[in-house]
């Protein structure tokens, strides 16, 4: 059966071009794959702010700027711009804050609300967003993924 959906999917192609029917193009939305190095910048007990670099899918290499406000006990509301060589993408949502040590750790996911070239299409989408970090080296790695 999955050996005809080929040849049906150009039927109804050919068939919709033929009924003055223009075909739209099969459009997906880029996989978000980015990585990155940030520091703290403020060391507030309610908020935090996270500055750095990042590369990756689909904005290319850039400036990362991430900004938490403690709302609980373990959770932070959390918000995200990334401004890369080829595109702009802003997410919010809420993450898990986890301290062992020295080491502060979030997981979450964030709700992409803005974009600009590359993470066109992106919009609306819901990623994975983790962090983890020596606050005594205050170096940490950032991940948004989805």
């Amino acid at each position: 059966m999955t050996r005809h959906r080929p040849a049906l999917l150009a039927a109804v192609l050919v068939g919709g071009a033929s009924a003055g029917l223009a075909a739209a193009p099969a459009v997906s939305a880029p996989r978000v794959a980015v990585h990155g190095t940030a520091k703290l910048l403020d060391r507030g007990v309610a908020e935090l702010r996270q500055t750095g670099t990042f590369s990756g899918a689909p904005l290319g290499s850039g400036r990362l700027d991430g900004r938490a406000k403690i709302t609980g006990e373990r959770t932070a509301r959390m918000t995200i711009a990334l401004r890369g060589s080829k595109g702009f993408l802003r997410a919010s949502g809420t993450v898990t804050v986890r301290v062992k040590g020295t080491t502060l750790s979030y997981t979450g996911t964030a709700k992409v609300s803005s974009v600009d070239g590359g993470a066109r299409g992106l919009k609306g989408r819901v990623l994975r967003l983790r962090g983890t970090g020596d606050l005594v080296g205050n170096r940490f790695a950032v991940d948004l993924t989805g």
